[in-house]
């Protein structure tokens, strides 16, 4: 049984190998750095001899950690550049990011504290999509903030009920630096 769908994988592969630029569309999924995991869009235009791909990548994740309740969400707007063949191969890729971060603070001494943050990021990648049908996206980049690494936390002081503002440093890996992400995906 193992053998035999190891054989129809293989076939299955190599028909969606056959399949050329006739795929524009590409719809995946995404790992790494500052997507942590989403969605990706891209559509092969006919532009530059069928080499400019418009993009999209998409992330939107909750979380809680000890006393802090976060929401962590990334959207990207770009283009890849594919250097030598229509719409696969090698590409250097061209976008903003945007990082939006909010949290939300219980702290004994101090109260409960919130902070939100909205950064903007300027993506230079070099990626390449190895496949047709079914493919695989590795890239690598750097990512330049706009923004610095300062946050505003306003607390609500427990016993006065008063407001006061506390400044924190934001991780260095969010503001930029260097991006990696693997995709995986489909062309239709």
């Amino acid at each position: 049984m193992k053998k035999n769908l190891q054989i129809l994988t293989t076939i299955l592969l190599f028909t969606a190998s056959l399949q050329a630029q006739e795929n524009p569309f590409r719809l995946g999924v995404k790992v790494g750095i500052p997507i942590v995991y989403g969605f990706n869009v891209e559509y092969v235009s006919s532009l530059l001899d069928g080499r400019l791909a418009p993009t999209i990548d998409y992330t939107s994740i909750d979380f809680d950690f000890e006393n802090t309740e976060s929401s962590y969400s990334y959207f990207e707007f770009g283009a890849n550049y594919y250097l030598k063949q229509q719409g696969k191969g090698l590409y250097g890729h061209l976008s903003v990011g945007l990082i939006g971060f909010e949290a939300t603070y219980t702290d004994t001494e101090l109260g409960i504290g919130s902070g939100e943050l909205d950064i903007s990021l300027i993506n230079m990648k070099l990626g390449a999509k190895v496949g047709n049908r079914i493919y695989l996206r590795p890239e690598i980049g750097y990512a330049v903030s706009m923004v610095g690494s300062v946050i505003e936390v306003q607390y609500l002081e427990p016993t006065t009920g008063n407001l006061f503002v506390q400044e924190e440093e934001l991780p260095s890996s969010i503001m930029g630096g260097f991006v990696f992400n693997v995709g995986l995906g489909l062309a239709f």
